[in-house]
Parts: C-alpha cells; structure tokens; sequence
C-alpha cells in the first residue's frame, strides 16, 4: 500500500528536473500536475518538455522504497504526460473509502497511535474507537499481527556490535560522548509535530542542524551500508536492515507508535464466505517483524517476484498446498 506524499517524479538524461507529491494529489517543483492515487497513473506537465525517448524515475514507498524508470508516451493536450506505474498510489483513507464503497473486498490495515509518546491505554482505546468508527460503515477488523511496521533507529551493524550499542538510550550516550555524529532521516520527520523535537524532548538529546542529514528514505539504508552517517532512521520490517547488515536499536523508552498489520474486510464479505475470518486470522498468526524483513530482503536485494515470495511463504506455513 503506497502511502501519499512519497513520490517523487524525475526527468533522467542531461539535466535531471524533479517534482513532488505534496500528499494531496498535486505535484509542484520542476513542473505542476496531479496524481491519481489509486490507478497509479501521474499527469504531468513538466516546466520543460522532454526529448524524445528521455526516462522518468517514479520514486514511491510501498513497505520498502519502489523506483520504476519509465519512457513515458507523447504529450497530450496543454503539454501533459502521463506516466503510469505498476502500482496503485494507494492511501490508507483512501482504501477504507474503497472498502466501504464495495469497489476491493479485503486490505491489510495498521492499528496505530500516531501520538508522540504512546501508552498501552491510548493504543488499546485508539483500536477500540477505530473498530467501532469502522463498524459503522460495515468493516470489520480482524486480529492483528505481531508485525509492527514502524519506524526505528538503526546503525552500521558492525559499529554497533563492536561499540555495544542496542538500544537508543545508548545511541543518545554515544552521542553526547561525540557531538559531531551525523543522524540521517527523511525529509518529513525533523518538522513533524510528533517527530524529530519530541523525541529529542523524551530521550534528553538535541541535535543541530549539523548532525542532521535529510535525504530520500531509501537512502538512508544505502548511507548506513557504506558508514556514511553514525545513525538513521529506518522502517523496521523493511529487508534492507537484515541485508545491509544494519543494527536496528531498541526504541527502550517507547516513543515510536505501534503500527500492528491487520486485514480488514467487508462484513458481507465475510457473511457470503464463513471460513474467510478464521483463514485469514490464520495467516495473520504467521505474520512477524523477522519473516516479514526476510520477504522484503528477498524482493528488495535478491530481486524475486513479490507472488512467488508470498507463495512460498504461504507454502512454508502451511496455510495453501
């Protein structure tokens, strides 16, 4: 599921133009157009047109960071270009409107607290209201995965053995002892209300703009893997951590919000096929950080087919023949 306000749109050959999703559908930058978030399609019209034959480079994060280097067809009317990806840019709020619409019959939603510093009685009432807001438009939510798909801190793996660092708390110490670390993060988290200042607030740190490195997501992974940067932030079940080698640091006082994986389905859905909650529970069971890192790793690095990593997968669980 591709979240809003992740893609970036880029010209290749010569002079490289790049233009942004500003998380709403528009885009602006090296041009002005819209995305249709959920046929996977962008119209653009870039501030100057392309030779012929010149590739473009959608930039979009799916669990892992998705590139596709497009040849896009001719300008059409008022000079727009329509690209079209392999992926529906698909929000969450989006796919919720499309369930209780009718138009998919099953997604895999995150139960999350989006609050700065969560509490297990914020989570659990947070859960408790999205269940029956849900309810009321006809979704149900089923029972959630162990997977949190969160965000993390993470370091050159061999450092942090070699240093003794597991936790952030320890990272904040290492830290203090060197005050020209460079921490790397995306270009959202640093200004975010419930980012980069709130946790600097709970762990008792401060970085300046000095020690901070902004960047696409996916970078980050490659900037840990060369010990370009002392620490980034990371998705915790993306396959780059396992990888690269990273060490993911333990969020030990609790400031990441939990985003649990769980399918939710339309309740007709799942009147017309009665073993429907019951299998998918089943392989919701079978759904944690560390197989989930191991299937991202696969697509990601080894480069396999996202249907024949879930086919064995679901093979090896012993949830299909």
């Amino acid at each position: 599921m591709v979240d809003c306000g992740v893609l970036d749109t880029s010209r290749r050959g010569g002079t490289v133009y790049t233009v942004t999703d500003n998380g709403a559908g528009a885009l602006a930058g090296d041009g002005s157009g819209a995305i249709d978030y959920i046929g996977g399609r962008v119209v653009l019209r870039p501030s100057h047109m392309p030779d012929a034959g010149a590739e473009f480079a959608i930039d979009y994060q799916l669990q892992q960071q998705v590139v596709e280097v497009l040849t896009p067809g001719a300008p059409g009317a008022g000079g727009n270009i329509t690209i079209a990806a392999d992926n529906a840019f698909l929000s969450p709020a989006i796919a919720a409107q499309l369930l209780a619409a009718g138009e998919t019959s099953f997604r895999m939603g995150r139960f999350n607290s989006d609050f700065p510093f969560p509490r297990i009685d914020f989570a659990r009432s947070t859960i408790q209201a999205t269940i029956a807001l849900d309810g009321k438009i006809g979704l149900v939510w089923l029972n959630p995965s162990t997977l949190n798909n969160t965000y993390a801190f993470a370091m050159p793996g061999k450092i942090a053995r070699e240093e003794g660092v597991e936790t952030v708390s320890q990272l904040v110490e290492k830290f203090r002892a060197d005050p020209k670390m460079q921490f790397a993060f995306d270009m959202e988290f640093v200004g975010r209300s419930d980012g980069l200042e709130p946790m600097e607030k709970l762990y008792g740190f401060h970085l300046e703009r000095r020690n901070i490195k902004q960047m696409d997501p996916g970078l980050v992974y490659t900037a840990l893997k060369n010990e370009q940067i002392d620490a980034g932030l990371v998705y915790t079940s993306d396959g780059r951590n396992k990888g690269f080698d990273l060490k993911v640091l333990a969020d030990d006082k609790g400031f990441f919000p939990a985003y649990a994986a769980t399918p939710v389905v339309r309740q007709e859905v799942l009147d017309a096929n009665p073993k429907l909650a019951d299998e998918l529970n089943a392989l919701s069971a079978k759904i944690n950080d560390e197989n989930m890192r191991d299937m991202n790793a696969k697509v990601d690095i080894d480069h396999q087919a996202v249907s024949r990593v879930a086919s064995d997968f679901l093979k090896q669980e012993g949830l299909v023949q």
